[in-house]
């Protein structure tokens, strides 16, 4: 026999039938060992382009492999302050199921699409995104090939889940309190980079125009973040009027705007009532307990585990995907307080005596 044929062509890898079938190599094997959650196209684009490639798997690594496969990636941000509390939860309720969670963090240099293809790289069977403002294009490599279930904002793509908070019931719950405690100059201070804001933005305008306030309803530019809280500050303390109550978009910008009311001689809540949105850590760390609108942290990491273990489970029948709206509940704290002017009398308003 000649030497020629001693040589046969290279065995095809893994890497290459991931490659040609242009998924990664984390849903190829997935695809390849029968492991739940791929959809059924692509599970069946996979197992053609091994087979045109001669791709022959090594039985005892795929055994291996699949007997170590319960795991589902999150998708977070390491800025946001509620995520971090999303995440111990979601930690304790998939261990209680049987699956390891695996984190991958968005960063200014790791985007969400280089996150979730890391996690389908280390062979996840879903992935939960945690965002209140994604983007169907970021996460799409992991669409139709592993369930996606997206937390903390809302989409009407036909194969992700999505489980949110109902902002439009929250801050209705908000300015009805506030309107009980007299307040009727309440303004709202949005985050339009967000998408959960326009829930929050339309619950406020319908209570206010039911409580008969339509005049008085106005909403301000502000943000997720702390200084955006600060600068919103900055702009009412400068008015001829201050307003009465301030609801914010969400804590952290709550913090800032008690800040900035502070550092401007606004005494809170003596003057202005500031509510906030999440129950997060900052509600507890801007000199006051902060009154907001409590997520149930617990609740919504159990309804996300559960969704994305109930579509693993039913990969083969691609059951669709569940939308669900939670609903927070108001939490009365030291931030906010019956309004002044309807506590005063025209002769003991400071304010009023100057207009006599």
């Amino acid at each position: 026999m000649s030497a020629q044929g001693d040589h046969s062509s290279p065995r095809p890898t893994l890497t290459e039938v991931a490659r040609v079938a242009g998924v990664s190599v984390g849903l190829a094997s997935m695809c390849l060992t029968g492991a739940p959650g791929p959809a059924d196209r692509t599970r069946a684009h996979v197992r053609e382009v091994a087979q045109s490639l001669g791709y022959r798997p090594d039985k005892a690594a795929s055994m291996l492999a699949r007997n170590r496969t319960r795991r589902i990636g999150v998708v977070f941000s390491l800025r946001q302050a509620l995520h971090a509390q999303v995440v111990e939860d979601l930690y304790r309720v998939a261990l209680a199921q049987g699956y390891e969670l695996l984190l991958s963090a968005v960063t200014q240099d790791h985007p969400p699409r280089a996150a979730t293809e890391h996690l389908l790289d280390s062979r996840c069977q879903a992935v939960i995104l945690v965002s209140s403002r994604p983007q169907i294009d970021d996460i799409d490599v992991a669409i139709g090939q592993v369930p996606v279930v997206l937390l903390g904002s809302g989409t009407d793509h036909r194969e992700v889940s999505s489980i949110r908070v109902n902002g439009y019931s929250g801050v209705g719950q908000a300015v009805c309190y506030l309107r009980s405690a007299g307040h009727t100059r309440i303004v709202f201070v949005d985050a339009p980079e967000a998408l959960g804001t326009a829930d929050r933005v339309i619950g406020y305008q319908s209570a206010m125009a039911g409580m008969g306030l339509a005049d008085q309803a106005r909403v301000v530019i502000g943000g997720e973040t702390f200084q955006s809280g600060v600068q919103a500050a900055s702009m009412l303390s400068c008015e001829p009027r201050l307003p009465t109550a301030v609801i914010a978009h969400n804590d952290e910008c709550a913090a800032g705007l008690i800040f900035g009311f502070k550092i401007r001689g606004v005494q809170v809540p003596d003057e202005v009532s500031v509510i906030g949105f999440d129950d997060s850590g900052f509600a507890w760390q801007s000199g006051l307990v902060m009154t907001t609108l409590h997520q149930d942290v617990a609740q919504i990491a159990t309804l996300a585990v559960a969704e994305a273990t109930r579509r693993i489970d039913s990969a083969l029948d691609q059951a669709p995907p569940v939308r669900t709206l939670v609903t927070p509940t108001l939490r009365i704290r030291d931030s906010s307080a019956p309004c002044v002017d309807r506590l005063l009398t025209p002769l003991e308003n400071p304010s009023a005596q100057g207009r006599l």
